[in-house]
């Protein structure tokens, strides 16, 4: 058990530093027109290393147990960045989304399902960009 974890972890560790870094960078973005410190620190360096954490442990714990799923935690950090980009250049849809977790939850999430039905898309596997994903070295 203790090898099939470690196996595991081995073969997801692009992902998982993939999908931590994109988190990181999502959080940084999405706040920063707050200028605000916590403990010192300025909000988006805070909710950016918050977030990097909160994922890099998800994203962990998704390799180990359903490791199927890598690509769809791959998509989710993909679309949380677009996301966060989307909201530093709209205001009023930052603000939305800061205000309701359900549809920051949606525009994830749907972001994620759109973004993979057009890798898994036959065309796809000739776009260089995809090809270098983490998820496409993984051994499911």
């Amino acid at each position: 058990m203790v090898g099939l974890v470690g196996l595991r972890l081995r073969a997801a560790r692009r992902l998982i530093l993939f999908a931590t870094l994109m988190a990181f960078a999502a959080g940084v973005i999405g706040f920063l027109r707050h200028d605000i410190t916590v403990h010192g620190v300025p909000l988006p360096l805070f909710t950016g290393l918050l977030t990097a954490a909160v994922v890099g442990v998800a994203a962990m714990l998704t390799s180990v147990l359903l490791p199927a799923l890598a690509a769809f935690v791959e998509a989710t950090a993909i679309a949380r960045l677009a996301a966060a980009v989307a909201a530093f250049g709209h205001p009023e849809f930052g603000t939305a989304m800061q205000q309701s977790p359900l549809l920051a939850a949606t525009v994830v999430v749907g972001g994620a399902l759109v973004i993979r039905r057009l890798t898994a898309h036959p065309g796809a596997r000739e776009w260089s960009v995809i090809a270098s994903l983490p998820s496409r070295h993984i051994a499911a």
